[in-house]
């Protein structure tokens, strides 16, 4: 048995993320899979952190598959700075070319762990491009090693126009030079990464995402109470990081003009942490909200909430692709309101399965929650055709077995190469 093990391509997925979710359910779907287990050996390297470990444990055993790496943590550098200093910390890093010399401390690192694992494919998971400096150097590292290379981005190529990316050029173009592949979740990615790093076609390829719902623990009443929720009424959630790009504070003052508008006012549960905390507490304030907004915080089993939400929105404003959190309220039955932005109508289809709103559009949003708050009959429609749709197309089933399809692509000898 061990030797026909042996026998099965190696691929080792190199992961460096401060916590384990969005992106990373992908790693679990695909070290978790039956079929694909028995083809290839799968491997998972990563950042050290314990807060990754911890969400990792919720899927994933830490075995002799999953390897540690003492990588330095870029954010961590930053965030160590408080109020006005994060710019400062961040202008600092940027202009040093602080990121570079992280690179070049970790790549060393990384090599030594392609060495020992001796992968015949990298298969590289980030969140988006350039995302983690030490994703970027294990590009660079897979191809010294004479890998085949996967590069997984999940969100948007940030442009030169970003001020943060003016003395990326160089090693963007070593990275380009070293990546066989690149796999998008969506063609809106696809579409970025061939007009910011002028990737060719032939070298790009679209693989949605796909995960099954995690059953809930809880039953609605108890699961809504756990946050401060009244199951009597319409209740909303948005399940994401609290950060400009989510677009919360949109939301918010979607629901403060609902007030104006005959019919229910629907409640909302803002799931989550992060650096825009305490500015969305604050504007709940400001805007009278009172209990018609709440904020319980990161919840140690989100899907409690979501099989208990009527309604999940995700309000986003930018740097959002293909998200996950939108499959697993499709799997729930969950209709879902979403901006129209990026790979997002390519998972929603507008007035069948959810509703599209345009970015930062917070009276379109407040339609679109009054619309649905009103009508369960048109929540039951929408939820159940998600259902559907996922089933059809974005199961973890169907994500194993199309990444089973872009590793063999990769092997020598392919007929597609």
């Amino acid at each position: 048995m061990a030797a026909a093990a042996q026998e099965r391509p190696r691929v080792r997925i190199h992961s460096d993320s401060p916590f384990f979710s969005g992106g990373e359910q992908l790693v679990s779907v695909l070290l978790s899979d039956p079929d694909l287990g028995c083809e290839f050996d799968l491997s998972l390297q990563y950042r050290a952190d314990p807060r990754y470990e911890s969400g990792m444990r919720q899927r994933l055993p830490l075995d002799a598959r999953t390897v540690a790496l003492p990588l330095i943590d870029e954010a961590a550098w930053t965030s160590a700075h408080s109020g006005p200093l994060v710019g400062l910390a961040k202008a600092y890093a940027h202009a040093t070319g602080l990121k570079y010399r992280f690179m070049r401390r970790d790549l060393p690192v990384i090599q030594q762990a392609f060495e020992t694992a001796r992968p015949d494919i990298v298969h590289i998971q980030d969140g988006g491009y350039p995302g983690a400096h030490s994703c970027l150097a294990a590009a660079v590292a897979a191809r010294s090693c004479g890998a085949r290379t996967v590069f997984m981005v999940n969100n948007l190529a940030q442009p030169y126009g970003d001020r943060y990316r003016t003395f990326d050029r160089g090693w963007d173009r070593r990275v380009v030079s070293s990546v066989d592949l690149w796999v998008t979740g969506s063609r809106a990615a696809g579409a970025r990464l061939r007009e910011v790093l002028g990737v060719p076609g032939s070298a790009l390829r679209v693989v949605p995402n796909g995960l099954d719902a995690r059953p809930p623990r809880l039953s609605r009443d108890d699961a809504l109470a756990e946050v401060g929720a009244d199951a009597r009424r319409v209740v909303v959630a948005c399940v994401a990081n609290l950060e400009r790009r989510k677009g919360q504070e949109h939301l918010l003052r979607a629901l403060a003009s609902l007030r104006e508008m005959p019919g229910p006012t629907p409640q909302l549960v803002l799931e989550g942490e992060g650096p825009d905390s305490s500015r969305l507490r604050a504007l709940i304030g400001d805007l009278g909200l009172g209990g018609d907004a709440l904020m319980p915080g990161r919840l140690a089993h989100v899907p409690d909430l979501m099989a208990a939400a009527d309604v999940i929105v995700l309000p986003s404003v930018d740097q959002e692709d293909f998200p996950n959190v939108i499959l697993e309220a499709m799997a729930y039955g969950k209709p879902v309101i979403a901006s129209a932005l990026a790979g997002i109508p390519e998972q929603v289809v507008d007035g069948q399965t959810g509703v599209l709103v345009p970015p930062r559009d917070a009276g379109a949003l407040a339609a679109a929650l009054r619309r649905l708050a009103a009508d369960p009959t048109l929540r039951h429609r929408l939820g159940e055709a998600g259902k559907v749709r996922h089933a059809a197309l974005f199961t973890a089933g169907a994500a194993a077995s199309r990444w089973a399809d872009v590793y063999r692509d990769l092997l020598p000898g392919s007929s597609s190469r």
